[in-house]
């Protein structure tokens, strides 16, 4: 069959991967110096696509670039169809029984760093062909790169039921209050209940935030009526408000265990009726999982087994049938 012309143009990816990669870093100048070629260049190859497809793609002004919303939806299909692209070159690399290609994964925030560095030193030694990308998300924007192509793997809190992932348990966490060094020494005990801390001015994630939800429900089963002087959305800045003295707040222990194992931060079992924060990996079941995939998945439930057994999780957490 032969393509009309314009078919055939729109079939050239090289436009549509400098559009992807100028409208990921919000600038013209950024993305130049990322794929190392002039800006002029990049300008000309934009102003191609908008001229082939008759729309425009992105708002310029003097602050910079933003997407309009044609630009928008077309990121969403440039993604996907260069990520296809990029897992058909795996899957060929594949038969010939190699173990390469590129894998992108989708970590949470502060936890994944440890994850992170683990699965790079791994990759880096054992398998040297797989191209390892990491990306830091929250649950509900992971099982959208999922569902878009955008990533491969994602490791999720409390994941929803999706019909069209594949969903693996990997362990049980367990809430902790967490607090400056030093700042929890007048609790004697290991595990305290939420009764004890009702008085203590915390920093929470504001609603509908998943681990909220688990925080709300269990101060309601517990009528204990939770003191939150601050909602704050970064991790990040939650945890230096904490470092400084300011605030407490309640998490996930896996998030905070890299801290605490550093002494920079103390911690406090939470006893209640709460529902565990659970920790899953998923893939999407829409495209078939590659050599690469496949070797990154297995890396991934080997770090937590490891970490089980070496402790470095605190007790009682219960590891996932993977």
């Amino acid at each position: 069959m032969i393509l009309p012309p314009k078919q055939r143009a729109a079939l050239d990816l090289k436009p549509y991967y400098f559009f992807v990669q100028v409208a990921e870093a919000g600038s013209f100048s950024r993305a130049a110096c990322t794929l190392s070629v002039s800006q002029p260049i990049l300008s000309r190859e934009i102003k191609y696509l908008e001229e082939l497809h008759g729309i425009q793609l992105f708002n310029r002004n003097g602050r910079g670039i933003s997407l309009t919303p044609a630009g928008e939806q077309l990121l969403v299909h440039a993604r996907s169809i260069l990520r296809s692209l990029s897992l058909a070159q795996d899957e060929l690399r594949a038969l010939s029984g190699a173990q390469s290609g590129s894998v992108i994964v989708a970590l949470p925030p502060l936890f994944g760093k440890a994850l992170a560095i683990d699965l790079i030193q791994h990759c880096r030694r054992e398998y040297q062909e797989i191209a390892l990308s990491l990306i830091e998300a929250y649950s509900a924007t992971a099982i959208e790169m999922l569902t878009n192509g955008v990533a491969d793997i994602a490791v999720l809190y409390n994941s929803p039921s999706v019909s069209t992932l594949n969903v693996e348990h990997l362990m049980d966490d367990h809430f902790v209050l967490v607090g400056a060094t030093g700042s929890l020494s007048h609790f004697d005990a290991t595990e305290i209940s939420l009764e004890h801390i009702a008085g203590l001015a915390l920093a929470l994630a504001p609603r509908p935030h998943r681990l909220r939800t688990a925080l709300d429900h269990a101060a309601r089963e517990a009528d204990v009526r939770l003191t939150v002087a601050l909602e704050v959305t970064g991790t990040g800045s939650l945890l230096e408000l904490v470092r400084e003295g300011i605030v407490f707040t309640i998490l996930p222990f896996s998030i905070v265990r890299a801290q605490v194992e550093a002494g920079t931060l103390d911690v406090r079992r939470l006893s209640g009726p709460f529902l565990a924060p659970r920790l899953f990996v998923a893939t999407s079941m829409q495209r078939p999982q590659t050599v690469a995939t496949k070797v990154v998945l297995s890396v991934i439930r080997q770090q937590f087994r490891r970490s089980l057994r070496d402790h470095s999780w605190p007790p009682n957490a219960v590891l996932g049938r993977c």
